[in-house]
């Protein structure tokens, strides 16, 4: 049986978590998507609202039981689509974290060989061992 280097080990092991992690951030954003999920909450927004009352040219007469404000923009419309943009940026973070840990792994898993070229006197080039002398 060979000698199972413990390098090459937590080299797998990096490369399986770092595609966990990229698997899960994926299906994340595919339910977030199809609604199957909820976004994080991050952005609570309020509603954006103007009063007319106090754009009118002319006072108007006062009238408490009217209501000039208008609603210009709800808050839902503006969260949901901050929470989206926000979510996904956050699992686009998360998926590129998974893939430096895989590419750590993967650095961890490969095999390095070197081998030394070096010229003797008459210009040949041979392979020069370890310690450096001619073989």
């Amino acid at each position: 049986m060979q000698k199972v280097n413990s390098e090459k080990i937590i080299g797998y092991f990096l490369i399986l978590a770092g595609l966990f992690i990229i698997v899960y951030s994926t299906l994340n954003v595919i339910n977030v998507f199809t609604g199957k999920e909820r976004p994080f909450n991050l952005f609570i927004f309020n509603s954006i609202s103007i009063d007319l009352g106090k754009l009118a040219s002319q006072p108007l007469p006062n009238t408490p039981d009217k209501d000039f404000n208008q609603t210009l923009l709800e808050g839902e419309m503006l969260n949901k689509p901050m929470n989206l943009m926000a979510h996904l940026l956050l699992m686009g973070f998360l998926a590129s974290i998974g893939f430096k840990i895989a590419q750590i792994g993967t650095m961890l898993v490969r095999t390095i060989k070197v081998s030394l070229v070096g010229k003797n006197d008459s210009g040949l080039t041979h392979p020069l061992n370890v310690s450096g002398e001619n073989k």
